[in-house]
Order: structure tokens, then C-alpha cells, then sequence
């Protein structure tokens, strides 16, 4: 909704900050720093995704057929797998030096389907919505076993093909891998928890 009269952004701001959830690695809470980014690059256009190739049944707002759910991810898996696009979707390649000696499984598309939201003029807007996933495995230290992390990105697409937004969690990046660690050790040391992996 690009034009806010009611201030719903400002609203839902409020309401998470006083709820204590905040995203991390951000200065301030300003309406900019939390907008959604479109890709850094611009990336190409996924025809088979065009909702004039999407196979409906009837109805764009209920759910694809098996078949078709699979040929959907298929075709955005074949861009998320390019050499020159597999970052801008928060995955690596296996032989990146940035993993740093750790293995990597191939990228994943775990969910795609249909979003249907209601526009500011009350026009029905349609939008594709697909879940990346990543899983690297952290080699283990001495006295340690090794881990498994997770990326990947939450991807909107618009009914022309294009994608809109990545909002993405690098599977490189130090940063979660290190508040991992963290999380993991404290509860690997904490008696009264299993020990569990972080995703």
C-alpha cells in the first residue's frame, strides 16, 4: 500500500516494539529501514510463472494441483540454481569459498503458492509467494559435532513473472551463523533443554 492515510505501518510498528520483537541488526525502526528490498540486481523474468501459464483450477485463490505445484517450483528452481543468481536468493554455490570448507546441499524451493490480498481501490491483487531453502552443514570443532544451518528467502513474484522482493537470510552470512553458535552452546549447556538445531 504504497499511500498509508491511516497509518497502519506505524501501527504495526508499535504493536510488535511493545511486544518486545524486533528485527536484529537494525539502527532504528523507521518505516524505511523495514521495507521489504526488491533484488539487489534485477533478476530475469520467470515466464512460466506468468499467471497466463499458471494452471488453475477454476479458481487462482485456491490451491494448485500436486502436479502443478511441482512444475511451478521447478521453473523457479532453474533460476535460484544459476551461478550468477544462487546469491541474490541467500544460497550458495558448493564450491564457494565463503562456506569456508563447509558442504552444502542443493537449494530447495519448500513451498510456492498464491496470494490473494485486496488492493487500496479494492481491486483483487494476485502475487506468487515461494519459500528457498539452503541447508549447509558446519563442520564440527574437537569435542563438538558438527551442525546443520539454514537459508534461503522468501520470494514474491508478480503475475508478469517478475520478481518483487527478496527478503532473504544468507546462508553465508557470519553474522547468523555466529548467533547460532550461541543459541546452539547455550542450549547444548543448559541441563533442562534438548539439544536441538537452529534454524
Amino acid at each position: 500500500m504504497p499511500d498509508d492515510p491511516w497509518g497502519y505501518r506505524e501501527a504495526w510498528i508499535d504493536a510488535f516494539g511493545q511486544r518486545g520483537i524486533y528485527p536484529p541488526g537494525l539502527d532504528s525502526f523507521s518505516e524505511d529501514s523495514l521495507l521489504w528490498c526488491p533484488p539487489e540486481r534485477t533478476l530475469p523474468t520467470i515466464t512460466d510463472l506468468c499467471f497466463g501459464e499458471l494452471r488453475f483450477n477454476g479458481d487462482p485463490g485456491q490451491p494448485a494441483s500436486p502436479a502443478e505445484v511441482r512444475r511451478q517450483a521447478r521453473a523457479l528452481g532453474f533460476v535460484v540454481a544459476q551461478p550468477e543468481w544462487i546469491g541474490e536468493f541467500g544460497c550458495a554455490r558448493p564450491n564457494d569459498p565463503k562456506l569456508g570448507g563447509d558442504a552444502v546441499d542443493p537449494p530447495c524451493i519448500q513451498s510456492i503458492r498464491t496470494s490473494r490480498r485486496v488492493g487500496q481501490d479494492g481491486q483483487i491483487l494476485f502475487d506468487l509467494v515461494a519459500e528457498v531453502v539452503q541447508r549447509r552443514w558446519i563442520r564440527g570443532t574437537v569435542g563438538q559435532d558438527g551442525s546443520a544451518f539454514y537459508g534461503g528467502a522468501t520470494v514474491i513474484i508478480d503475475p508478469h513473472g517478475r520478481v518483487r522482493y527478496v527478503i532473504r537470510k544468507s546462508v553465508l552470512s557470519e553474522t547468523r551463523l555466529k548467533r547460532n553458535r550461541m543459541l546452539s552452546n547455550s542450549v547444548t549447556n543448559d541441563p533442562r533443554m534438548e539439544k536441538k538445531v537452529f534454524v
